[in-house]
């Protein structure tokens, strides 16, 4: 079985072993490559892709003089239980916009006012989980393994040695499903506030999937129109799986297309570019596919997918604005990800949190998803407690659900 390691067995790392209750013990890395391969091995993560080396070797070449990065090995009587990967970014508070408008004149004004104080906000910003990317890929515990009330504390104490070390303003520990949330409520014991966000869309496809067209058979007839009607508008349109040439060739479109979604979010921790996804295609091309949507010989469009332990994730996109409406081109994209879904036979499509009722209009149902979050300093803690409660109500929505029967 193998160990983890002693501070003379590993190098470019910090591993500094700290020894925390009941038998349990954390050590940190500066690098990916750094963690030994018997403590890879040992934990399993290469199962994950999102938590395997490979990928984060990818992360940190991509964005080394941007972002840096920290990785928690959690070991339980010296034998590797947890792994959990951390970045280090500059989070600027212009970055916070649009919350749910408040009925009444005091509420209005208040949200307005906690608006104008957070875009003043520039910290150094520690952040549990991906930066990127929607789901709970803050913490993989070792299969045989639970998140107890101990590995929970292990995981908060590694947390409060990096804000020290590092010289950190605060923690953002972000999304998590209600299980894995309620099991690190204690984080709300040492100072961080708790609360939920847009919930996380997902799609079980059916094993009588086999073809779209079986997909369609199970829509109620109100939602097979509307699925042939936004096929109709999207008939000029044309799909090619890009590779790494043509993302050099088209580039300057793909940027310019994901900045018009991204400049349409409420919340961004840190903005991704086309070079990473690029080394993404490069290094990746079994995992990672960037789809181009072309009308003609014109890329008006482009979303991307993860396959990761038989599920499709759906990331990045970017769409033309001006062909939006003609071509019902968001609605499109989002069959077409049911399509590829179905097509590579994996039982979840994971669609992430934004444009939640849409998503569910053609069969995605919610999942809960909550952030912990927290300043160093108490009194800037209280005030971020308040800033975040003003400013995180989720919008109304209804749910649609596409399918006969329901």
């Amino acid at each position: 079985m193998a160990k983890c390691l002693s501070v003379s067995e590993i190098s470019n790392s910090i591993c500094k072993t700290v020894e925390v209750a009941s038998g349990y013990s954390y050590k940190v890395y500066n690098t990916a490559a750094s963690i030994p391969a018997l403590t890879v091995d040992e934990l399993g993560i290469s199962k994950n892709f999102f938590f395997s080396q490979g990928y984060w070797n990818s992360y940190e070449s991509a964005f080394s003089k941007k972002i840096n990065f920290r990785y928690v090995v959690i070991c339980k009587n010296d034998t590797p239980v947890a792994f959990a990967p951390f970045q280090i970014i500059h989070f600027d508070g212009s970055n916070v916009s649009g919350a749910v408008a408040d009925s009444g004149s005091f509420q209005k004004t208040k949200t307005w006012l906690t608006k104008k104080i957070v875009n003043l906000v520039s910290i150094k910003l520690l952040v549990s989980g991906n930066t990127f990317l929607t789901g709970e890929l803050a913490l993989f515990v070792k299969e045989g393994y639970i998140l107890n009330s101990n590995l929970a504390d292990a995981y908060n104490k590694s947390i409060d040695m990096l804000l020290s070390s590092e010289n950190l303003s605060g923690i953002l520990a972000k999304d998590f499903y209600t299980e894995t949330a309620n099991a690190l409520s204690p984080l709300e014991k040492n100072g961080y506030l708790k609360f939920e966000v847009n919930p996380n869309m997902e799609m079980n496809i059916r094993e009588n999937w086999k073809t779209f067209e079986d997909y369609q058979k199970d829509l109620s007839s109100k939602y097979r129109v509307r699925l042939h009607k936004a096929l109709e508008r999207g008939s000029k349109l044309y799909y090619r799986v890009l590779d790494v040439e043509e993302t050099i060739q088209y580039e300057k479109e793909l940027q310019s297309m994901l900045n018009e979604v991204l400049n349409n979010s409420d919340f961004k921790l840190f903005n991704p570019d086309i070079a990473y996804m690029r080394s993404l295609q490069l290094n990746f091309p079994d995992t990672f596919n960037l789809t181009g949507i072309f009308r003609e010989n014109e890329l008006i469009g482009f979303y991307s997918t993860y396959y990761n332990n038989n599920e499709l994730v759906a990331c990045f996109v970017g769409m033309n604005k001006s062909y939006l409406k003609e071509h019902d081109l968001y609605l499109n994209i989002l069959y077409k990800l049911v399509q590829q879904a179905i097509y590579l036979k994996v039982y979840k499509l994971q669609f992430g949190r934004t444009a939640m009722e849409i998503k569910s209009s053609v069969g995605s149902l919610p999942q809960h998803m909550f952030l912990f979050v927290k300043h160093v300093c108490p009194i800037r803690n209280f005030l971020v407690h308040t800033a975040v409660k003003n400013l995180s109500k989720n919008p109304e929505w209804t749910i649609r659900i596409p399918f006969k029967g329901a």
